[in-house]
């Protein structure tokens, strides 16, 4: 009897001292319990306060535009236009007078009533974006003359060599409609890109215009699109 007692004794104390030890051992079975928690009601505000954020922060709002990656907006700029068609414009008045290198034309475009505008476009045969733009700029200039517009294109060649140019004018330029122009005389070449304010071998193509009374009114070193063309029509009213 004596021992029976004993051992009841002794599971009374075992179980009593598990009381006290199962929340010691496994905290996280207690409701608000875990190491860092937070304690009592403010534990279950804080976890609805964090859902409510995410929620929120993961939609966008309705009203704003979604935002543009760096990257497109970098490709968006690069494909904008360059600029304007003149890197020097003169008016009337404070245009100088300019002439073009007094030598036969290797071939004469369509005839164009007096007084007329010139486009001078300085190319080559060796440059490809010159040769690119050449029939646009001589598809541009007859729809002008078609509505009446008096505007004469003048292809002036800076081939050191003008069996290059014949080679063009054979080929790929034996369509185009305009004025052809060379001269072998370097020091003619000289006079009028210096009187273009041009240095004497410029980046190619070149675009010098001049108005009917012989002023220089507009230079752009560089090729042009229709872009350029059609603001050139609106600035000079052809």
């Amino acid at each position: 009897m004596a021992k029976l007692i004993g051992v009841l004794v002794l599971l009374g104390a075992i179980a009593l001292l598990g009381v006290f030890a199962w929340p010691l051992l496994h905290p996280e079975d207690i409701p608000g319990g875990g190491r860092g928690a937070a304690k009592g009601p403010e534990a279950g505000a804080s976890r609805a306060m964090r859902a409510t954020t995410e929620t929120v922060t993961s939609q966008p709002d309705p009203g704003t535009a979604p935002e543009v990656p760096a990257t497109a907006a970098t490709a968006d700029t690069a494909a904008a236009p360059s600029g304007p068609l003149c890197d020097t414009l003169n008016d009337a008045a404070s245009g100088r007078s300019i002439q073009l290198p007094n030598v036969p034309l290797v071939r004469r475009g369509p005839p164009v009533r007096a007084p007329a505008w010139t486009w001078v476009n300085l190319w080559a045969a060796w440059c490809k974006p010159c040769k690119e733009e050449m029939p646009l700029l001589a598809a541009w200039a007859r729809d002008l003359r078609a509505r009446g517009a008096a505007v004469r294109v003048v292809f002036l060649s800076l081939d050191d060599d003008e069996r290059q140019l014949q080679r063009y004018m054979r080929g790929e330029g034996a369509g185009i409609e305009g004025d052809f122009l060379w001269t072998e005389d370097a020091s003619a070449r000289a006079r009028f890109m210096n009187a273009a304010g041009l240095e004497d071998s410029p980046t190619l193509p070149v675009q010098v215009l001049i108005d009917p009374a012989g002023k220089l009114r507009c230079v752009r070193v560089g090729s042009i699109t229709r872009k350029e063309m059609d603001e050139a029509t609106r600035l000079f009213k052809w």
